[in-house]
């Protein structure tokens, strides 16, 4: 009977080990979505996407990151700092019975791409206001082209550069204008493509 056991509980173990490592894969998946893992990677580097790793996986506490991984302290908290700043980490405070107080972390992945979406929206409705700006606008500069000077500007200047004193000429806008409609049209697409 007790042989019988050690196998059931064996098996048991084996099966528990399974299980925690599948659960764990799964945390990591949203980690193969490029569009993902290039905005932390941006925001930590490599060396904070370990830090992620650790942290996907389960709530840890900076002590536990420590003891785990072979990073300083300070270069983990400053990790885990930056992406609590851009929202897709949370934190709780724990005092222990010394008076203490413990930081455990949690990574929540469901936002990473709420955040990145916010960011999307705001850089395509900064560039549509500067689109609007550019096609309403005429511009001046000089030869040397020191500034950039609206039509108001340019003329309360008499035309003549402020930092040369060169004529002002007007300039012709239409690649910016058209650079910016790409890059609005390529922030709109990857936007369609992120609802699909």
């Amino acid at each position: 009977i007790s042989k019988k056991l050690s196998k059931k509980q064996k098996h048991s173990a084996r099966k528990s080990r399974a299980l925690a490592k599948a659960k764990a894969k799964v945390k990591l998946q949203f980690l193969e979505d490029k569009e993902l893992h290039d905005f932390l990677h941006n925001i930590i580097g490599a060396e904070g996407m370990l830090v992620v790793k650790k942290i996907a996986e389960k709530e840890l506490s900076d002590v536990d990151l420590v003891e785990k991984m072979d990073l300083k302290p300070n270069i983990i908290r400053k990790h885990l700092y930056a992406l609590y700043e851009a929202g897709v980490v949370t934190y709780r405070r724990h005092r222990s019975k010394t008076g203490w107080y413990t930081y455990f972390w949690k990574l929540h992945p469901e936002r990473i791409a709420a955040v990145i979406e916010s960011k999307r929206n705001s850089e395509l409705r900064k560039l549509r206001e500067l689109l609007d700006y550019e096609k309403k606008s005429h511009f001046y500069e000089c030869k040397n082209k020191c500034t950039r000077n609206v039509f108001d500007s340019a003329m309360e200047a008499q035309f003549k550069c402020a930092k040369c004193n060169e004529k002002l000429e007007f300039v012709e806008n239409r690649e910016r204008v058209e650079e910016l409609q790409r890059r609005i049209g390529e922030l709109t697409s990857s936007s369609v493509k992120q609802a699909e």
